[in-house]
This record gives C-alpha cells, structure tokens and sequence, in this order.
C-alpha cells in the first residue's frame, strides 16, 4: 500500500521527513519495499510530465539552465504532479490484488490491522490506539548489527533553488490565474499557465 508520494521543489531530508511523519501518523511504520509500484510510477507519472517538459524544451519555451523557467515549472507543475500523484495513490491503493482474492491493498492494511489488534504487536496497537510511533522515527531503517559505510552520492538529484525577486501577492496572482486556466481550458498538462506565467515573468 501507498502511504505517501510527493513532489516538492527541492529534496531537502526535513523536507521528505515531514511527508514520512505524515504518512507514518496515519499509517504507521512501512514494513517492505514494492519494487513494481515504482515501474508503475514511472509509466504512469514520471513519463507523462516528462513528455510534457521535453515538448516545452523543444519549443523553446524551457531551458534547464535558466532559473526563471526552473522557477516558472515549479510554480505551474508541483500542483499538477501532486495531484496526479494523489490520483495514482488512490487507485493503487483501491486496486485488486488477484494474489490476494481480489482485495485491494487497502482492505488488506485493514484487515491486517484487525487480525491482530489483540497482539501484542506495539505496531499495530499504536495504529488502533490511534498513537504515533515518532519516538523510533530517528532509528527507522538502521541495521545497527550491520551499519554499511557512507555510500557516494554521485547518483544524487540537486533541485537548486529558484530565487526569483516575487512578492507573496505576487506568487498567489500568478498561481490564481494558473488555477482558472487549469481547469477551464488545459485537461491536466499545464503547458498554457506555463506560458503565462512564463510571458508574465
């Protein structure tokens, strides 16, 4: 099951921690990863908005080198993202699992949750009583029998920062106006408040 997928204009660590809190408080703990949910985000996600930010790169309406036009997609296609990663979540987590008698991930997390709310599992007590396991969020993940050495971070993505001279007033006009041609003309892509905010800046 999904608990949170998220894009954000950088990719600080307090920044992905705070979607991670999030997601723990209603969920609790992540216990496995899925590899093909991420072959599915990348078919489903990753490609759509790549295609729409290679058409722009093509028309010459996008250079990656420029801040403006980093600042201007931030601006238009975090939203967007965002709620295309909602949609996804919600129909990943609705979705039957022919392994499991056609019930969605959803209804597994549930049924798990009842199956054992008489344990003694602090995992799933924490969950009925309703609490929120932060107290081992700084422990998440780590092995202490087999702590690895710092692996390099050559694959790492740098989101720079945009740093454009904008007012808040100014950043909610241009977001505004992207909202009302959002959902009155464009069906999801994003490529006219693009060039509006791009022709205003």
């Amino acid at each position: 099951m999904i608990v949170f997928l998220k894009a954000s204009t950088n990719n600080k660590a307090e920044t992905v921690l705070g979607y991670f809190q999030n997601a723990v408080h209603q969920y609790n703990l992540p216990s496995r990863q899925i590899e093909r949910l991420w072959r599915d985000v990348n078919r489903v996600i990753c490609s759509r908005f790549l295609n729409i930010f290679l058409f722009l790169e093509q028309r010459n309406l996008f250079d990656p080198s420029n801040e403006l036009h980093f600042y201007c997609l931030h601006l238009v296609y975090v939203k967007l993202i965002n709620k295309a990663l909602e949609e996804f979540i919600g129909q990943w987590n609705n979705h039957p699992v022919s392994t499991e008698c056609n019930f969605t991930p959803n209804q597994l997390w549930v049924q798990g949750m009842l199956n054992l709310r008489n344990s003694c599992y602090s995992a799933v007590s924490s969950v009925i009583e309703g609490e929120v396991p932060f107290a081992d969020i700084e422990m998440y993940g780590v092995d202490e029998e087999e702590l690895l050495p710092n692996e390099q971070e050559d694959y790492a993505v740098v989101v720079p920062d945009t740093r454009v001279p904008l007012s808040d007033i100014q950043v909610q006009q241009l977001s505004e106006a992207c909202n009302d041609i959002q959902e009155s003309v464009e069906g999801g892509n994003g490529i006219a408040s693009y060039q509006l905010v791009h022709e205003v800046l």
